[in-house]
């Protein structure tokens, strides 16, 4: 409670005026029937009644307190646009307003990954502000995937200094992260895939990078293409025969020690390999589905969880084959366990409103397909899971990760679909979201964002209200910056940069001349707005950075429709990192060069 006060007191003390506030912690108070599965540890209400600056904010725990401080620091007319001091804007007021309202949460899980989040410039406190925005914005969880993140941050140190990234440094980091989510109460989620990595023998080495090992232990490996090996050279991606007893017991002792060894996490997720065609094919493992195994596995480690006092919460995944449901085993404790469903490789074009589940004829082996990843036969199967699994779920999507999102370079045009799939989600019986992607991809707008979060943790969120909210706070009246974005959306060839067509019309590349004079006309415009306000001054200054980026994004796409030949186009994508680099040393919080580089090319 004692950051939730010094943070009440620092904002109010920038604003010009002094509370009186109590805060405090009283799940009591609060009809908890709202929640489901209700777990004052979980789920998150405030109640505020504070007048003339004093009164108080009671929450059902303090992590809702804190939520519930910063509702009031919002109402006080602060806005938090983006992670970090550059990204508040906190007006000046002579006295403070009336606040007297309760709040819950929508839903329960709300959060994203740490995909890419280091900054190989600022290090760790690209995390850390990530981390105080959270609950600023409503969110109350983190995902650290894997035990142990250190070679992803080494390989991008790599190619971006040529030099190692000390391993000290990595552990000192995370222990501020940890330090970062603990200080707020954030629900703390952690591993993932891995698991069937620390069974293999003689390969200790938790990536998604690919090795030449063979473990010692072949015999616990899935047998495809006949033959018991690391599937496709990566480890990561290779499940294991779980029709042996021992290998699912030896699993279930391991997520033990796991726990034991890692009290800070709140949610630890047990994934098999990732990937999928991967499963076992061995005469025994065909008798039932993956997801029949995976149950067992899950069974057996409830079982030692329970003999062994631990309360703990088990994250499994659905996915791939694990999306079809078990045709003959059951979970036989809701209560330990959270189902995360995870569409991956969805259309996010449309949001999941736009598709009808699709039937499909259940058969024993469902071997996975590209042609599979689809919403239609997703949700349909998500509505099994859920007849047979009455406990506690959420989504696990991948918009921050998806080539839609950068390739909609302005954004505006993507915020829709995935603002509707978080008012939308609690239709399909799920509570909650957390995002996989890179939490570094708020240029040139955090919108998507907002609207995600805010629907989140609020609901009934009014998308026009808070889009021109948005925009206003960031860049003032007039509709300056969103109309531009709009018009410019409406003249990127879309589908060219999709790689849904290979050429472009007349009529498109004069749309791209357009685009690049509308572009050059507002950057210097841009050069005379809001000169006394420096969070304004600062934003126009920064979006017209990147606004170069897509000018000279928009010159590579008339190159190659024109007839530039690869060499020639790759020499232009290089520069272009360039450029992408260049805006990510002046935000580093708010961009990462490497995500919108590789996400998007031509």
């Amino acid at each position: 409670m004692e950051f939730a006060l010094s943070e009440l007191n620092r904002y109010t003390a920038k604003m010009g005026f002094s509370t009186d506030v109590e805060l405090l912690v009283d799940a009591s108070s609060f009809d908890m029937s709202r929640f489901f599965m209700a777990d004052a540890k979980y789920d998150d209400a405030f109640e505020i009644n504070i007048k003339n600056g004093t009164g108080y904010i009671k929450g059902t725990n303090e992590r809702a307190v804190l939520i519930g401080v910063y509702h009031y620091l919002k109402k006080q007319g602060c806005r938090f646009l983006k992670p970090g001091k550059n990204g508040e804007y906190i007006p000046e007021k002579d006295f403070p307003t009336d606040v007297t309202e309760t709040v819950y949460a929508k839903v329960r899980h709300r959060g994203t990954t740490n995909m890419d989040s280091w900054s190989t410039d600022v290090g760790v406190t690209s995390v850390t502000d990530y981390i105080d925005w959270l609950p600023k914005m409503g969110m109350n969880s983190f995902f650290i995937e894997l035990e142990d993140y250190y070679d992803g941050i080494q390989m991008a140190y790599l190619g971006k200094k040529g030099i190692n990234f000390p391993r000290e440094d990595y552990l000192s980091g995370h222990e501020k992260t940890l330090e970062a989510l603990k200080k707020r109460h954030i629900l703390y989620h952690n591993a993932g895939h891995g698991w069937t990595i620390r069974m293999m023998e003689g390969i200790d080495k938790i990536s998604f990078e690919p090795s030449d090992k063979t473990p010692l232990n072949p015999e616990i490996l899935a047998k495809t293409d006949g033959k018991r090996q690391i599937f496709r050279q990566k480890p990561i991606w290779t499940n294991l025969c779980y029709s042996q007893e021992n290998i699912r017991r030896d699993m279930a002792k391991m997520v033990l020690e796991y726990s034991k060894n890692h009290p800070e996490t709140d949610f630890i997720h047990v994934w098999l390999a990732d990937y999928f065609g991967n499963f076992c094919q061995c005469e025994e493992c065909k008798k039932k589905r993956p997801s029949d195994w995976y149950v067992m596995l899950l069974n057996e480690i409830d079982s030692l969880f329970t003999k062994n006092g631990s309360d703990k919460k088990i994250v499994f995944l659905i996915y791939f084959e694990l999306a079809y449901p078990p045709l003959f085993e059951r979970i036989n404790n809701p209560d330990r366990f959270v189902m995360m469903f995870a569409p991956y490789g969805r259309d996010f074009e449309k949001s999941w409103r736009d598709f009808t589940p699709k039937e499909y004829e259940p058969r024993l082996e469902n071997n996975f397909s590209h042609d599979y990843m689809n919403m239609e036969l997703y949700l349909s199967q998500l509505s099994e899971w859920k007849r047979i699994f009455k406990g506690d779920s959420f989504a696990f999507d991948y918009v921050f990760y998806s080539q839609a999102y950068f390739e909609h370079l302005c954004h505006v045009d993507f915020a829709k679909v995935p603002y509707l799939d978080c008012k939308d989600i609690k239709d399909y019986s799920l509570n909650g979201k957390i995002e996989c992607g890179v939490t570094r991809a708020l240029t040139p707008t955090s919108l998507t964002f907002h609207l995600m979060f805010n629907e989140l943790f609020y609901g009934n969120t009014d998308f026009d209200k808070l889009y021109k909210d948005y925009f206003e706070t960031a860049y003032g009246e007039n509709e300056r910056v969103s109309k531009l974005l709009e018009r410019l959306s409406a003249l990127l060839p879309s589908e060219f940069i999709r790689k849904k067509k290979a050429t472009l019309t007349k009529a498109e590349k004069d749309d791209l001349t357009k685009a690049k004079a509308l572009i050059g006309s507002f950057t210097e415009y841009a050069a005379s707005l809001e000169p006394e306000n420096s969070f304004r001054r600062e934003n126009y200054e920064i979006f017209c950075k990147f606004l170069n980026t897509v000018t000279f994004y928009l010159s590579a796409i008339e190159e190659k429709a024109n007839g530039a030949n690869d060499e020639e186009i790759k020499k232009l994508m290089a520069e272009y990192k360039l450029l992408l680099s260049a805006l990510e040393e002046l935000t580093p919080n708010h961009i990462s060069s490497n995500a919108i580089y590789t996400r998007i090319s031509l």
